[in-house]
Parts: structure tokens; C-alpha cells; sequence
């Protein structure tokens, strides 16, 4: 996760866990079908008060049979006036 954001604990969907000294998320074992796709989603909220607009983007590395991809989210935008809690959507991946 990027610095500015804190990972809301146990928000990660279908078994994803969360280690804060790496500040990665991970699900293990995910099946994607033939032509289909799979999304995983989490809460998290500003790591710090907002004071000013602030841009943040993460990446998600996809590692599949030694062969790594990465995709970043859409930028979002922090703001003072922002909702305190956010939800982020990764997928859908294929």
C-alpha cells in the first residue's frame, strides 16, 4: 500500500491477508477461468489527516507460474473533504 493510505484490519475480501511490515496484500491460490476474471477488493482509510489534495496510486503485482504482471489502480484523489473510509476494487484481472 502506498504510505499515504492504512489498511483497514480484516477488510480484505475472499481470504486475503495483509502484512504490515511489507505493507503488501496477497491472496494465494486464486483460480482465474479460461476468459473469465477475478476482482479483490479492501478498505482503507488516509494513513494521516488530509490537508491538501493528494494523489495516490497503487499497483498490484500478479505472479503466476514465475512470471510476474503488474497493474496499477486508477489514480485516486485524497481530499480534506474526502469520506474518511475508502474502498478499492482490483480487478477484474484475466
Amino acid at each position: 500500500l502506498p504510505a499515504a493510505l492504512s489498511y483497514v484490519a480484516g477488510s480484505a475480501t475472499n481470504g486475503g491477508s495483509y502484512n504490515s511490515a511489507t505493507r503488501t496484500l496477497s491472496w494465494d491460490g486464486v483460480e482465474v477461468p479460461s476468459g473469465g476474471s477475478v476482482s479483490r477488493q479492501f478498505r482503507v482509510t488516509p494513513a494521516t489527516a488530509v490537508s491538501s489534495n493528494q494523489v495516490v496510486v497503487n499497483t498490484a503485482t500478479i505472479a503466476v507460474n514465475g512470471r510476474t504482471i503488474e497493474r496499477r489502480s486508477p489514480p485516486l484523489i485524497l481530499t480534506p473533504s474526502a469520506p474518511p473510509l475508502v474502498e478499492r476494487v482490483f480487478g477484474p484481472f484475466q
